[in-house]
């Protein structure tokens, strides 16, 4: 965060719906949450810089930076994606840049994806413009946490287990692209605000596809906290992917140019 404040494939149910507005559900009227799972998000979100902290932020840009594993929790590759994100009344704009083998891709939302590779326009039909929607989704969304869990339609069921603290987070009808995924949010420290892990299980899929996500690198920019790793782990506990996030700026200002 700056002086103000601060803050593969996941298939989120908030993520998508940032195309018509900041906040839109297309039916929250079910929406149901435990008092016990709402107390722990809440102490997430006053912990992590307070309620109005994301409502703040206008823009910001960072460095995310996959890593890949092999099946042995060794590193095979890394490979970092820089992203400029806006919000305007009509929803997110997002710019991301990355390298790949064959060269520079440019990957834009703004209402519409667009994409280039090497200063060449990329058409309708190309992956890097196919993706873009969801990765415009994914990118602000996990920034976006723990005030993410606010949205409309989110539902919190609080299931402890023998040895941490649980929520359930589902979605109501019609949320988002993907209303049957489901998460689990870990807070096996039970005295600190901040959970440890994720569990999650795309829309679909059965018990047996549950992954894991691990939480780690609490960092502070501001008033805000974040996690600034996110390691994607295997049913036996081996690192699959890990996503780290760097070089935060917040409400420095970003021109429309960026994402033409």
């Amino acid at each position: 965060m700056t002086e103000i404040l601060k803050t593969g494939r996941m298939r989120l149910p908030t993520l998508l719906m940032f195309g018509t507005g900041l906040l839109v559900a297309t039916s929250a009227s079910a929406q149901s949450r435990d008092p016990r799972a709402e107390a722990l998000v809440t102490r997430w979100i006053e912990a992590a810089g307070g309620p109005r902290l994301w409502d703040n932020v206008r823009d910001i840009q960072y460095t995310i930076t996959t890593v890949w594993y092999d099946s042995a929790g060794q590193e095979t590759r890394r490979r970092p994606r820089y992203v400029w994100i806006r919000k305007t009344d009509k929803g997110f704009r997002v710019r991301v840049e990355r390298t790949e083998a064959e060269g520079k891709y440019v990957q834009i939302w703004s209402g519409a994806p667009h994409g280039s590779l090497n200063g060449a326009a990329l058409p309708d039909s190309a992956r890097a413009v196919r993706e873009m929607e969801y990765v415009a989704g994914d990118l602000t969304y996990w920034i976006g946490l723990p005030w993410k869990l606010r949205d409309p339609g989110v539902n919190l069921t609080y299931q402890p287990t023998e040895n941490a603290e649980v929520v359930h987070v589902t979605f109501g009808d019609g949320v988002g692209k993907n209303d049957g995924d489901r998460f689990w949010y870990y807070w096996h420290d039970r005295n600190s605000p901040f959970p440890t892990e994720v569990h999650y299980i795309e829309e679909g899929l059965s018990d047996a596809d549950r992954r894991q996500l691990a939480l780690s690198e609490l960092r502070s920019i501001g008033p805000g906290k974040y996690f600034s790793v996110r390691t994607i782990k295997s049913a036996q506990g081996t690192p699959v992917r890990a996503l780290i996030v760097t070089d935060v700026v917040v409400n420095r200002g970003i021109s429309d140019s960026v994402f033409r």
